[in-house]
């Protein structure tokens, strides 16, 4: 936020201790440290998709979204385009529309 202006965000950090660790033994990848010490609430499934980890697009998008960028074409165009795409605003859209609106 700069001079005041802009979204405030929720504190992203929260200090929780839960972690899992992974290795790869032969060829399968097995849990080696798990610990499910949360201290904070969980998401709803119904925000989960405004996480970044769940926000992503396809190769067949991103290769759009490339091409209709070398030619010129304006980011709020590609955006609707992909907007028709998914009949309707996707986790995309409605996240780009709503930084737009500060």
């Amino acid at each position: 936020m700069k001079d005041g202006i802009g979204t405030k965000h929720a504190m992203a950090r929260v200090g929780c201790k839960a972690i899992m660790y992974l290795k790869k033994e032969e060829k399968k990848w097995v849990v080696s440290r798990f610990t499910d010490n949360h201290n904070h609430e969980f998401c709803i499934p119904k925000s989960t998709r405004l996480l970044r980890g769940h926000r992503t697009i396809t190769r067949v998008q991103k290769s759009l979204v490339n091409m209709l960028n070398e030619v010129g074409v304006p980011t709020r165009k590609i955006m609707s385009i992909l907007e028709d795409q998914s009949r309707g605003q996707n986790k995309f859209t409605q996240k780009w529309r709503r930084s737009k609106d500060v």
